[in-house]
């Protein structure tokens, strides 16, 4: 006798906060039945793949994400001793706004008896197999590869965003000990960005980083805010505003140590990878990619801002202040 054969079309929130992924214990009959897994389920008939993330996520873990571009597909048939079902799950990054990492809820009812954050290095276990796949590709790695178009081609864009677990890796161990003790970059971010594929080359590589700072100190009731250009000293000295440049452009970053007696400190750096001026751009500094991230410090403890994919609506609203900061270039 010839199994029945179905199509099960589901959609599931990836959501990493400071390289921990958020997972849901399954009870309820199915494949995932006994296993860790991504909060998410079924797409009902008519119902958009990224609101039944959404959906699904707040029903199993009481935390409502934002919801943003796919991330992957995976496709596996399960076979039953009546039915066979083809399973494709699609997975969606999910976000969560604000300083502090949101605390799940497990639900009360017959499908969720658990829900919690997980090391994505370090899975409960047993997970499946689209949860350990999010995990290696989204959260453990912390490498991100996100597309582009620069001067008419297209490529993709490699971003390493993770902690500093190393002195040698980071490349603090040249620091002269008797200015900077090394060690105190431990444990912050480092943010690093190159272009891993591009369809093109000579001039139409001819790009940039730019990179500001906003920071937030704490000292008692007083807040202090401010932002800056990071720019090195270089470039500063001749008014250039770019971080680096380059054919194409490649970055680092890492800071640290920035708290400066505050009582708490919110670093935050908004890096965009442009276009850099010339002839086919009007001498213009035109927006590819952006990214947010950083760190929050308050003298316990520290902790990763999540890496943020911002849009062009962001780059309009930061135009301005740009024009400003560098009034010899101008910004499209």
């Amino acid at each position: 006798m010839t199994a029945d054969r179905a199509v099960r079309v589901g959609a599931y929130a990836v959501c990493v906060w400071d390289r921990k992924i958020l997972l849901s214990h399954q009870i309820s009959s199915g494949p995932a039945r006994g296993q860790w897994t991504l909060p998410g389920g079924g797409v009902e008939f008519g119902e958009d793949p990224a609101a039944a993330a959404a959906r699904e996520c707040q029903e199993e873990t009481g935390l409502t994400p934002t919801i943003g571009k796919p991330i992957g597909v995976h496709s596996a048939v399960a076979t039953g001793p009546t039915t066979d079902l083809h399973g494709i799950r699609l997975l969606f990054e999910g976000r969560f706004k604000g300083d502090e990492r949101p605390e799940p809820v497990s639900p009360d009812d017959e499908e969720i008896d658990a829900v919690g954050w997980f090391p994505c290095d370090a899975l409960p276990e047993p997970v499946t197999a689209w949860a350990q796949q999010a995990a290696e590709s989204f959260g453990a790695a912390a490498v991100h590869a996100v597309p582009f178009v620069l001067n008419g081609r297209t490529g993709v864009l490699e971003v390493d965003y993770a902690v500093n677990a190393s002195l040698e890796r980071s490349g603090f161990d040249m620091f002269d000990q008797a200015e900077f003790d090394p060690r105190l970059a431990l444990a912050h971010p480092t943010f690093a960005a190159r272009v891993a594929s591009f369809d093109g080359q000579g001039y139409r590589t001819a790009s940039a980083f730019i990179q500001w700072v906003d920071t937030e100190r704490t000292v008692a009731d007083r807040v202090d805010r401010e932002r800056e250009l990071d720019v090195p000293e270089v470039f500063r000295s001749a008014g250039v505003p770019f971080f680096a440049s380059g054919y194409p452009a490649a970055m680092y970053d890492a800071p640290a140590n920035n708290r400066n007696g505050a009582d708490r400190l919110r670093w935050e750096a908004t890096t965009w990878f442009v276009a850099a001026p010339a002839r086919w751009t009007d001498g213009k500094v035109l927006p590819v990619l952006g990214f947010r991230w950083g760190y929050l410090d308050d003298g316990q403890r520290l902790a990763l801002l999540p890496l943020q994919v911002l849009d062009a609506d962001s780059w309009q609203q930061d135009r301005p202040w740009l024009s400003r900061a560098a009034p010899n270039f101008v910004f499209d």
